[in-house]
This record gives structure tokens, sequence and C-alpha cells, in this order.
């Protein structure tokens, strides 16, 4: 897989992750709280309430503010469950009208929209899923408009192939429209493998 996008701290740690910083806030809020009972320590319980003002704060704008990555990986998480239910008009209707399909590596050239029309319609019929577990799912805000996904699937077929292992980078943008659906999905590995276009052609 390539390296992930750069993402900000403040994006990471409190916009889509807040729960490490704003549960740590409360719990030392409580420990200061605590300890300010006991021994009637003013300063101490001051700081507490502003710990726990902090922490409550850092939930809450974690738990209101829907991020580009957050976004992202709601797009990703519908098209495999459509996948998986072989509901191919409701997976291909994420991607963009110009969304490509590119192999090994993001930096490919990447093949037109038909190429993964294609694809979507294998699922419907030769290539039926019947299992589509997620192995791994980090989403990435680059941008208020732009975010990329890593997804790792563990897939098996009704055919017989599987559980097989696969990774995808996939590059997700905000429409003018305000939906967001995914621009260029790169298939990055089969079973270890770099794929090449007669795989996913």
């Amino acid at each position: 897989m390539p390296d992930p996008p750069p993402v900000g701290l403040f994006t990471r740690y409190v916009l889509e992750n807040p729960y490490p910083a704003g549960l740590l806030m409360l719990a030392l809020a409580v420990g200061l709280a605590w300890t300010a009972l006991r021994t009637d320590g003013r300063r101490n319980l001051a700081g507490a309430g502003v710990l726990a003002a902090l922490g409550a704060l850092v939930l809450l704008v974690g738990a209101v503010v829907v991020t580009p990555g957050e976004a992202a990986r709601r797009v990703v998480l519908a098209v495999v469950k459509a996948a998986e239910a072989a509901e191919i008009a409701e997976a291909s209707a994420h991607f963009s009208d110009e969304a490509t399909l590119a192999f090994g590596s993001p930096n490919n050239p990447g093949y037109p929209r038909e190429a993964i029309e294609r694809n979507l319609d294998r699922l419907g019929d030769r290539y039926r899923i019947t299992s589509n577990q997620i192995t791994s799912l980090k989403a990435f805000s680059e941008s208020p408009r732009q975010a990329t996904v890593h997804l790792g699937l563990r897939t098996t077929l009704e055919v017989g192939f599987g559980p097989t292992p696969t990774w995808w980078v996939l590059r997700v943008e905000q429409e003018p429209d305000g939906t967001w659906r995914i621009t260029r999905a790169t298939w990055v590995s089969i079973a270890g493998s770099t794929p090449s276009p007669r795989v996913g052609g």
C-alpha cells in the first residue's frame, strides 16, 4: 500500500477520533476533582472544571462535525455492502461519472468508468460474492472536498475463489450538489500480487 496522505493533528485527533483526547481530559478532570475534594484545593477544583469542559467540547465537536474522511468512509462502506449484496446499480451510484480505475498504484494511468461498470456487472452473476470481510479501513481527509480511503478486503466468491485478500485506494470527492462519490479507484493488490488490467478488464 502507498503511504497515507498527511492529515493535521486537529483533524485526526479531534474531528475524526475525539475519544482518546476527550476521555483522557475527562478522566484527568475526575482525578483532579477527587484530589481537590480530599485536600480542599480550590485551584485543583477549578482546573478540574476547565479540563472537564475541554473534554466535553472535544467530544461534542467530534460528534457534530463530519469531516471529508468520515464522509468518504461512509461511501466506501456503502459500496462494499452493495457489492456483497449484488446491488450493482446501488454500488455504481457511488462512483462519479468521470471515475477511473487504476491498477497497482494510484499514480498509474486510469481506465474510464466503463472498466468500473464491467467489474461491477460481474459481481451480479459470474463472480457473485458470498462474503466480503473488511480487514482494514482507514480514511484520510486531504481537503474540505476530498479524502482518500485505504481499504483491505477478504472476499469469498460463489465460484470457489477465496477467501482472497485485496487492497484498494479510493479517492472520494464532494460534487457540486454536495454528494460524495468515488472519483478514482486503484486496485493495489490481489492475494499479495499486483493485478493487471486484464484481471479487472
